[in-house]
């Protein structure tokens, strides 16, 4: 039986070669492009937690 935690803090510049949402632009809106971020240094980026479980039996 297995149980990891797992948090992941990406910054603005950690976008998923454009892909993710890295923050939030002067409108207010959801951008990928790492320099439309409105937000001080250190304050964009995508944080997440991630709970796994895992059980195995053997015969």
């Amino acid at each position: 039986m297995a149980l990891n935690y797992q948090y992941v803090n990406n910054d603005r510049y950690a976008n998923g070669k454009g892909k993710l949402y890295v923050g939030l632009d002067a409108a207010g809106n959801p951008t990928k492009d790492f320099t439309q971020v409105a937000a001080p240094d250190g304050e964009a980026g995508v944080n997440y937690h991630m709970l796994l479980a895992r059980f195995q039996i053997a015969f």
